[in-house]
């Protein structure tokens, strides 16, 4: 039996990214011997030959993916991490990892994958498989029953203030739907003055969830986001989703698209929802249940990831000329996250220099190699 080692947050949490660390972990086991690692793993993995590292690359040097990336005793190296080109800066960091990985399980929207080989980043994409998130329906169990009364009816956007999640934008159309209720929950660290704040909540909480059940649309509006859990997890709930194709999907029958920065196409479309019969968002509601209970769970994402696992397949990335790697390296320097900047430089010189350890949040201390500082 083999060893995966999974780098990924696996805290005691029902949403992700520590949720992917979690689920995963607990299905391959049926196959592997599965140890945890947190991004914050101060040492490099001494792995038996044959064993295989997973997950994810991180931008910050010296991270533990990165500085074990090079063990020659690896049988497979694959890398799992969201993915969007809509803005190279999100991604850019990658150019350097993926060479040397056998696979790149992108977690991403059906929109972002199959318009890679169009981008920036087609190059990658004979190293990419798909990965559809999951949440499981025992943790975000419906809670809409009914919906408000035509012009009445409530959006909710639940997440952060990330470049890529273009909340300005947001704003600029609760601004033109004034007499509409956008409410935000969330970390709202910046004021948006059409937003109503309603704070950050546990999920698992039922003080949350009765607020949460006041709503009837979730809304993102992202510009270059890979796929938000969040919108899985409204659709668990009974409220309908509202999205840019940009942040992941566009085919989805049950989740409805508005047009990126355009602020009267998108008014036009909540303005029809607010209208529409409640027999229409009752049908819309059941069709979404049925698509989280026949597509996005976590054995169908399990079983991606542990296909990848057992392929012998190693393609080498595309053809990347010049001018286009060149282009890539600014955008990564560029980036938010660039390894320059303060919060990636401090935490990678307290990982080289000090081997300082952060304490993490862990659900399954028993087989994670941080908690057991080792």
């Amino acid at each position: 039996m083999s060893t995966v080692h999974l780098v990924y947050p696996h805290g005691d949490s029902v949403a992700c990214p520590h949720a992917i660390g979690v689920e995963l972990a607990k299905r391959l086991r049926l196959q592997h011997r599965v140890l945890h690692y947190d991004l914050t793993h101060p040492v490099r993995m001494q792995p038996e030959q044959g064993d295989v590292l997973l997950g994810f690359p991180d931008s910050t040097l010296w991270s533990p993916f990165r500085r074990s990336l090079d063990d020659p005793r690896w049988g497979r190296k694959i890398a799992m991490a969201p993915f969007t080109h809509g803005d190279a800066r999100y991604c850019a960091y990658l150019d350097r990892i993926l060479p040397k990985c056998d696979a790149f399980l992108a977690i991403t929207g059906q929109y972002w994958f199959k318009t890679t080989p169009e981008s920036s980043c087609r190059h990658w994409f004979p190293k990419m498989v798909h990965l559809d998130l999951a949440i499981d329906r025992a943790n975000f169990p419906a809670l809409k029953k009914r919906f408000n009364a035509p012009g009445k009816r409530r959006f909710v956007y639940i997440g952060h203030s990330g470049f890529y999640k273009n909340v300005g934008y947001l704003n600029e159309i609760a601004r033109a739907m004034r007499s509409n209720h956008f409410g935000w929950i969330g970390d709202a660290k910046e004021d948006f003055e059409s937003l109503c704040p309603q704070g950050q909540h546990d999920f698992r909480s039922q003080s949350a969830r009765e607020i949460v059940s006041s709503y009837d649309f979730l809304i993102t509006v992202g510009h270059a986001d890979p796929n938000p859990t969040v919108i899985l997890e409204a659709m668990a709930w009974g409220l309908i989703p509202v999205c840019t194709r940009e942040s992941g999907y566009d085919t989805e029958r049950g989740i409805i698209n508005v047009p990126l920065n355009d602020v009267s196409g998108a008014v036009r479309i909540l303005s029809e929802l607010q209208e529409k019969s409640e027999d229409d968002l009752i049908a819309q509601q059941e069709h979404n249940w049925r698509r989280l209970d026949g597509h996005f769970t976590w054995d169908r994402f399990a079983a991606v990831v542990a296909a990848t696992i057992g392929s012998k397949d190693k393609p080498p990335v595309g053809a990347q000329g010049v001018a286009d790697r060149l282009r890539m390296r600014a955008q990564e320097l560029r980036s938010p996250y660039a390894f320059w900047r303060y919060h990636s430089f401090r935490r990678s010189l307290l990982l080289k220099l000090f081997a300082v350890r952060k304490r993490h949040s862990c659900a399954d201390p028993d087989n994670c190699m941080s908690a057991r500082g080792r």
